[in-house]
């Protein structure tokens, strides 16, 4: 039941707080995780406003170049898509995929993030031209 995860991780989020501080990589994970069940409960706004808090908490206390901030970058740009705000969830994924080009090691990464962006781009494109046949 998520709802009574939900629950259980909130406690856990706010003791982990008072005890570890709001900077601590296992605070800021509960609160990922919190992020990814709004997420799956299709609380789509909820997610985002979560996942872009644990963001401006990862690059504070570990750096933009973090593995696990480019984790929160890819669930907020999944997010963004599940939106379709499409323009915004392209921003992100260019970032993601200059990271894992840098990286050299992760050729799936970079392969799954082009697809995804281009799978972004064609939607983008396919609501512009609606865009422009509605306003004729």
């Amino acid at each position: 039941d998520t709802k009574e995860a939900l629950e259980i991780l909130e406690k856990v989020f706010y003791k982990r707080s008072e005890v570890l501080g709001e900077l601590h990589p296992d605070t800021i994970n509960t609160f990922l995780t919190i992020g990814t069940i709004f997420q799956k409960q299709g609380q789509y706004s909820l997610a985002e406003s979560v996942y872009r808090c644990v963001l401006e908490k990862q690059r504070k206390a570990l750096g933009k170049e973090h593995k696990d901030t480019f984790v929160t970058l890819d669930c907020l740009s999944n997010v963004l898509i599940l939106q379709g705000h499409w323009g915004q969830a392209a921003e992100i994924l260019k970032e993601i995929l200059l990271h894992s080009q840098q990286q050299h090691n992760d050729h799936d990464k970079t392969l799954s993030t082009l697809d995804l962006l281009a799978f972004v781009h064609e939607n983008a494109s396919q609501i512009s031209d609606a865009e422009v046949l509605v306003r004729e």
